[in-house]
Parts: C-alpha cells; structure tokens; sequence
C-alpha cells in the first residue's frame, strides 16, 4: 500500500494483492492530518481482496468527514473490490466518481499533480 499526497489536499492510495484491515489506519491518519477539500484517488487495479475492517473503517471515516471530501476517484478490476466501491458510494451519497477504465483514472491523477504507477 502506498500514499502520495500534494500540499493542495490531492491525495492517491494505491493498494495491490490483499487489502489489509491495517492499511485503515495508516490511510485514515493521512486523510485526518489534511486540510478540507480533499480529493481522494483510490487506485485498487490491482487490488485482488481486502478484510471487511478495511472496508468498513474507511467507509465510516469517509461517511464521517463527508464535508471535508471534494472528490472521490476509484478504479478497480476485482469484482469482490467492486461490490465494496458500490456499497460504499451509495453510503456516501454517489460522491465516487468509478472509473470505467485505467486511462480515465490515470489523466485525472495526472491532472491532480499526483504520480501514477504503472501497473
């Protein structure tokens, strides 16, 4: 798990492979230190599966800081990551904007001063 972050409040987590119920944490405390106005990319391309807890922490940190939140970016390929996107979006009201495709996500990134991995 990886996050970048500009002084402006961009922030992108890239997770890969399993999504730990520790990476709440870390991503949370993150989010928690910035400013309002966030713009979150979330980049779980290749994000296989994920414990419920980091799901549900970072559903409840989100749903709990919602007017601190501008943007919310997701992509993803896993269907299991999917089902967890969709609950979480209609949680928070239909504020992410799901990435049909990689490249989408990536010119958004980009166009947040943030770097991509490639994946």
């Amino acid at each position: 798990m990886r996050i970048e972050w500009t002084a402006g409040g961009q922030v992108l987590v890239t997770c890969e492979g399993h999504g730990d119920a520790l990476y709440a944490k870390r991503i949370t405390e993150r989010l928690q230190s910035m400013g309002g106005n966030l713009v979150i990319f979330f980049d779980g391309w290749l994000l296989v599966d994920y414990d419920s807890d980091l799901r549900i922490e970072l559903t409840n940190w989100l749903i709990k800081n919602r007017d601190r939140l501008a943007e919310l970016h997701a992509v993803y390929q896993s269907r299991l990551v999917a089902v967890a996107i969709e609950v979480a979006n209609v949680a928070l009201g239909g504020l992410i904007k799901i990435h049909p495709s990689r490249s989408t996500f990536d010119q958004e990134v980009a166009a947040a001063n943030l770097a991509v991995a490639a994946p």
